[in-house]
């Protein structure tokens, strides 16, 4: 409890900032400690994730447009996390997903 805790403290105001509800923090966090990222680990990471996901560099971008995949909504905000889930998980083949994940959450230079 007390890792997780440690684990909202650092991505909890990034998700709400985010629009991503405490439920879907907590889901992520509890699938990341499953993977034994736990505590300011899986919250930094989380929080960095997110981050880049409103301001994409110019490789995910890259990705983005290469796999028609939409992470913001009309009006220029993130989609809900389920739905970015949802499109990298139909748009993108397993061949691809890890040069797309790498490029849309990990630390690239532009």
């Amino acid at each position: 409890v007390l890792e997780l805790g440690e684990a909202f403290k650092y991505a909890g105001s990034v998700a709400k900032l985010s629009n991503i509800s405490l439920e879907e923090t907590g889901a992520v966090l509890a699938f990341l400690a499953d993977k034994s990222l736990t505590g300011t680990i899986a919250g930094t990471g989380f929080a960095t994730g997110l981050l880049r996901l409103q301001d994409p560099a110019k490789k995910a971008q890259k990705i983005f447009k290469e796999f028609n995949i939409e992470i913001k909504d009309a009006s220029g905000f993130l989609k809900p996390l389920n739905e970015i889930i949802d499109e990298f998980s139909t748009k993108i083949t397993d061949k691809d997903l890890p040069r797309a994940i790498s490029a849309s959450f990990v630390s690239i230079p532009n």
